[in-house]
């Protein structure tokens, strides 16, 4: 009866989100080759009418409706974006793709600055037409770009932006699904996982256990989680793990087994300090509404560790090699 109640409870769209995630799990399945395809296609058609969208809100933009330009001051710049912050997953999901493409030292980074730039583009200029658009008390928090097209006398437009907002939530799904189940394969063959998790198909060379273990997952808490908790669930686990990753980073640049236990003890120490350093800013942040004397200091502490980390390190060998904490494109040029 509580499972029942349950499915009672759930709305429309976490049904269809439910099905929609199964639907995906099948297809990635069935074939990289063919989910590539879907998705290029999809991800084609999705551009196209982000063009449009940027291109008609300026036309009916209005300088003047843009006036104050930060009206929660820098604090809700940064409160903004910790809550978008999930708009960026996805690029990152191309370098799980390094065992299925052609060329991946070339490839990879290309898609990933590809990527990453183009997206940043078309959201930046969203944003600038958005509130050219409209005034700030006009905008819809739920539908923004449908209510400003109405609002601007374009009715039309605003099923041009339906269409467009659901095909950016099936390649964002699909990319999504598609780099779980390859972290998850690659992790499982390292045996961190259970190893059984890393089977291949022998007929669709997809790692079909991980695939499906991850969609039915991702499609239970779609069923049984509302959308605005997963908002923020998904943002700050993506803020989380890109964190992580960084981290990591700096781990996999400088430890080495053949260091003196003082040598890795020394790498450690200044992993420690920039989590305290992370924290401590993160905290500040939080609890002190005024106090940017804080964030300031903690900042440079963390650019301060990480700049000591870089030049205490015998493999900084080359000047591209000692500014890849700092700037970790460089990284590509030190180790090639």
């Amino acid at each position: 009866m509580y499972f029942h109640g349950l499915l009672c409870a759930c709305c429309y769209y976490c049904r269809f989100a439910f099905g929609w995630v199964i639907l995906l799990t099948i297809m990635l399945v069935l074939g990289t080759k063919e989910s590539a395809m879907f998705n290029l296609v999809v991800t084609i058609i999705h551009v196209i009418l982000v063009v449009f969208i940027i291109i008609a809100g300026f036309v009916k933009s209005d300088h003047t409706n843009a006036q104050p330009f930060t009206p929660f001051g820098v604090r809700g710049l940064f409160n903004g974006a910790a809550i978008v912050f999930f708009s960026f997953i996805g690029f990152d999901a191309v370098a799980t793709s390094a065992e299925e493409v052609k060329n991946p030292k070339r490839d990879l980074p290309l898609g990933i600055l590809g990527a990453l730039g183009i997206v940043t583009a078309c959201y930046i200029l969203m944003s600038a037409a958005l509130v050219t658009m409209v005034p700030i008390n006009a905008i819809d928090g739920g539908a923004s770009f449908a209510a400003a097209f109405e609002y601007v006398n374009l009715v039309w437009a605003k099923y041009i932006v339906a269409l467009g907002a659901l095909l950016g939530i099936i390649t964002g799904t699909l990319v999504g699904m598609y780099a779980v189940s390859r972290i998850i394969a690659a992790v499982s063959r390292q045996h961190l996982l259970p190893p059984f998790l890393a089977r291949v198909h022998k007929r669709f060379g997809t790692p079909y256990i991980a695939t499906i273990l991850q969609g039915v997952a991702t499609a239970v808490i779609a069923l049984f989680t509302s959308f605005d908790e997963l908002i923020h669930l998904v943002s700050i686990s993506t803020l989380f793990a890109f964190w992580i990753v960084a981290l990591a980073l700096l781990w996999r640049r400088y430890y080495s087994p053949l260091n003196s236990t003082g040598k890795n003890a020394l790498v450690a120490t200044h992993l420690l300090l920039l989590i305290g350093t992370s924290l401590a800013f993160t905290i500040v942040y939080q609890l002190y509404q005024d106090d940017y004397i804080g964030l300031i200091v903690t900042a440079v502490f963390g650019v301060v560790v990480t700049s000591v980390c870089s030049s205490s390190s015998d493999k900084a060998t080359s000047q591209a090699a000692m500014l890849c904490p700092c700037f970790p494109s460089c990284q590509h040029s030190a180790w090639d």
